[in-house]
């Protein structure tokens, strides 16, 4: 019987002595406060970004570390903009 792939659980830490929520997903940080939700981690093309709602975080991260691309309609790297018609 093959291996089941794990189930990964968020760890949740007590807010920094800068009152944000700490918390830590299959070696990311995401910092959070009220509605804002900062990525840390060095490997994913969104780091230091903000989000709204860390379930988004959390499923990014997850795509990023088993596919090593994300997800649609993300697209990295940015592809250039074309010239606007005339």
């Amino acid at each position: 019987m093959p291996d089941l792939i794990p189930h990964h659980v968020p760890r949740t830490h007590e807010p920094d002595d800068k009152g944000w929520i700490v918390t830590e997903y299959r070696g990311a940080v995401v910092r959070s406060w009220r509605y804002a939700n900062i990525l840390q981690m060095p490997s994913h093309p969104y780091d230091g970004k903000e989000f709204g709602q860390l379930s988004h975080v959390l499923g990014l991260i997850d795509h990023w570390l088993d596919h090593q691309a994300l997800p649609r309609p993300y697209v990295w790297p940015v592809p250039d903009r074309k010239a606007p018609r005339a």
